[in-house]
C-alpha cells in the first residue's frame, strides 16, 4: 500500500497544513543492539518516508521501537518470512504506533497528484539552469501554476526561482518570455558544464541544459591547435571548452546580451587569449571571419601567438604556448 497525502482537489494557492495526516503503523519493540541488523536484514519491511524517523524511543533506554510499513498489520501476515522468524526467535513484541505526517514528508509528485484533477500524472519535470527551474506547463495546468511553482520550489533544495515558458523561440535572439511562478526573481544564472563556468541573464539569452551531451560530444572532437569558427556561439558552451583544450576560436552571436555574457565568460574561464568574441549577423560574420582569418595566418603561427599573462608579482609572467595553426582556413 503506497501512502498518499490527503486529497485536495482544486487547490489554487498552496495550503501546506492541508497535507497533515496521522496514521497508525505496526512497531516492534527491540533491543538497541539489534537495530543495525534489523535495518539491514529487514529493509523491505521497515517504514521509509522522507524526513521521518523509522526508529523511535521506547519506554526504556535499552529498547527502541522500529516502525514497519503501513501495509503490514499487527498479525505480521504481510511481513517477510525473515521478519516473522526473528520476531518468533527473540519474542519481539509488535504494537501500534501513531505517526504524524506533514507537508514536508510528501514528494512534489505526491502533493501535485492530490491537487490536480488528473491524479495519474503531475507536472514535476523541469530544466534546471543554475538556481532556476524552468517549466513548460501545458494549458490544462495553467490555472494551478501558482501551487505547482511553489511545490517545485519547496521540494528542490538547489532551486530558488521557478519560471514558466510563455511563448516559443521565434525571435531573432532565440530567447523567450517567462513568468515567475515562485521564489525570488533573479535571472542571473551560473552553470558549470564541461569543466567550465558560464554566467548569464537567462531572460535575455538562449541556454538549453539538455544540450549538454551534444556540447560534450562536439567539444571532444576539438584538439589543441584546432581553429574553430562558431557562428552562433551563444554564451560560449562550445567556444570556451574548446579553447581550454588549446583550440583557437572565433565566436560570434548576434544577441548583444549573449555577446556580453560570452565576453565575461571568456575572462571568467581565463581563455581570453584563445577566444575572440564577435557581435555580428551570422552571414556577415562568416564572410568577415574567413577573409580576416586567411589574412592573419599569412605569416604562419607567429601572427597568432598569445601575449604573455600579467601578474602582480615581481617575477616575469610565463608566456602561454603559441597557438600553432596548421591551416589557413578554419578546421571546424
Amino acid at each position: 500500500m503506497a501512502l498518499k497525502p490527503p486529497v485536495c482537489r482544486g487547490m489554487k494557492e498552496l495550503d501546506r497544513s492541508a497535507f497533515a495526516l496521522t496514521l497508525a503503523v505496526v512497531a516492534l519493540r527491540v533491543p538497541v543492539k539489534s537495530i543495525g541488523q534489523i535495518k539491514t536484514d529487514l529493509a523491505d519491511d521497515v517504514l521509509r518516508i522522507p524526513k521521518l524517523r523509522n526508529v523511535v524511543d521506547a519506554t526504556t533506554k535499552t529498547h527502541k521501537m522500529v516502525l514497519l510499513k503501513p501495509s503490514i498489520s499487527i498479525s505480521l501476515g504481510e511481513a517477510s518470512d525473515r521478519l516473522r522468524a526473528l520476531v518468533h526467535e527473540h519474542n519481539w513484541e509488535p504494537t501500534m504506533h501513531d505517526i504524524h505526517l506533514a507537508y514536508d514528508n510528501w514528494t512534489a509528485d505526491d502533493i501535485l497528484k492530490s491537487v490536480l484533477p488528473d491524479s495519474s500524472q503531475a507536472p514535476t519535470s523541469y530544466e534546471q539552469i543554475g538556481h532556476i527551474a524552468h517549466m513548460n506547463l501545458r494549458d490544462e495546468y495553467l490555472e494551478y501554476r501558482s501551487v505547482i511553482g511553489q511545490v517545485i520550489l519547496d521540494k528542490s533544495p538547489t532551486v530558488t526561482m521557478v519560471v514558466n515558458k510563455l511563448d516559443t523561440i521565434d525571435n531573432t535572439f532565440r530567447n523567450f518570455k517567462m513568468e515567475v511562478l515562485a521564489g525570488t526573481q533573479d535571472f542571473m544564472a551560473r552553470v558549470r558544464e564541461n569543466d567550465s563556468v558560464f554566467e548569464f541573464d537567462y531572460s535575455k539569452v538562449y541556454w538549453n541544459s539538455r544540450l549538454h551531451p551534444e556540447h560534450e560530444r562536439l567539444v571532444s572532437e576539438f584538439a589543441k591547435g584546432s581553429s574553430i569558427c562558431d557562428v552562433m556561439a551563444g554564451v560560449g558552451p562550445f567556444a570556451i571548452p574548446a579553447a581550454k583544450k588549446g583550440a583557437l576560436v572565433w565566436a560570434n552571436d548576434l544577441n548583444p546580451a549573449s555577446f556580453e555574457a560570452m565576453g565575461n565568460n571568456v575572462k571568467l574561464n581565463k581563455v581570453a587569449s584563445r577566444v575572440t568574441p564577435f557581435n555580428m549577423d551570422g552571414r556577415d560574420f562568416i564572410q568577415h571571419a574567413f577573409t580576416e582569418y586567411y589574412k592573419q595566418t599569412a605569416k604562419g603561427s607567429s601572427s597568432l601567438a598569445p601575449l604573455p599573462r600579467r601578474n602582480a608579482g615581481k617575477r616575469a609572467a610565463k608566456p602561454e604556448d603559441p597557438i600553432v595553426i596548421a591551416s589557413r582556413s578554419f578546421d571546424h
